[in-house]
């Protein structure tokens, strides 16, 4: 664990946490924390340290100290990845939380084999919150992504609203334009979407089309949906890092 993540509106520099079950297991159990070592934690849009002030049987105590607000992104990306069946879904998560998504939101593909009745909704996102919380702590991530459901493509873009630039990323050449075409043309978050196994439906990339969305090619290898949301993601993240060294003409 590089971090542990508090819940947010908890945590004031100077004071005392005690920490119990799981976490306590893992600082004392398996990190072998003792008093007086020093712990990275984030809370919320904050970050800090804290030193192990007390030791018993069954509770930690942290005394928390210098906490400050975690700088923001100028460019956040948002996954948004269509459900796949089981541990694939989790890879995604995971996978997506290391590579710097600043929220993942899987949807119901056309495609999708995996799909989730309604009242199984809020238990999977319990999942899912849990799982991107354990990436956090384990990546060093600066802030905690959000993560939910998302219906369909529709909800999708219902969800998104005007935020920023919306890609799609497909299997088949659908564009002559640039991923980096695209990223230079504009500011603020980018949404990317990648489809199930056997891809968005043509319905889909229509609907997206017709909504703005801007279609990218994943080149001439075959990717399982779950390694195409990292490509993405990676690809995406380093053009954006390397925006400085740019040749606009």
């Amino acid at each position: 664990m590089k971090q542990l993540v508090i819940p947010p509106g908890i945590l004031l520099s100077g004071e005392s946490l005690v920490l119990q079950g799981d976490e306590y297991h893992y600082l004392v159990r398996v990190r072998r924390c003792r008093v007086g070592d020093k712990i990275s934690i984030l809370s919320g849009d904050r970050s800090g340290t804290a030193v192990v002030e007390n030791l018993t049987p069954d509770k930690i105590t942290l005394k928390v100290s210098g906490l400050l607000e975690s700088e923001e992104d100028s460019r956040p990306l948002y996954l948004f990845p269509a459900l796949l069946k089981g541990s694939k879904m989790d890879d995604v998560l995971r996978q997506g939380v290391e590579a710097g998504a600043a929220g993942i939101f899987p949807f119901g593909g056309e495609f999708s084999v995996g799909q989730i009745s309604r009242e199984d909704v809020k238990k999977k996102e319990l999942r899912w919150q849990s799982l991107v919380q354990e990436a956090v702590q384990q990546s060093g991530a600066p802030r905690v992504p959000g993560t939910g459901f998302l219906s369909s493509v529709k909800d999708l873009l219902a969800f998104w609203g005007e935020r920023g630039l919306l890609l799609f990323f497909h299997q088949i050449p659908l564009a002559k334009d640039s991923l980096h075409g695209y990223l230079s043309s504009g500011y603020g978050p980018v949404g990317l979407i990648i489809g199930p196994e056997g891809g968005l439906s043509p319905k889909e990339i229509q609907v997206l089309a017709e909504a703005g969305a801007k279609p990218v090619y994943l080149g001439n290898r075959v990717l399982r949906a779950e390694t195409a949301s990292v490509f993405a993601l990676a690809s995406v993240r380093i053009l954006l890092e390397e925006q400085s060294f740019w040749k606009i003409p």
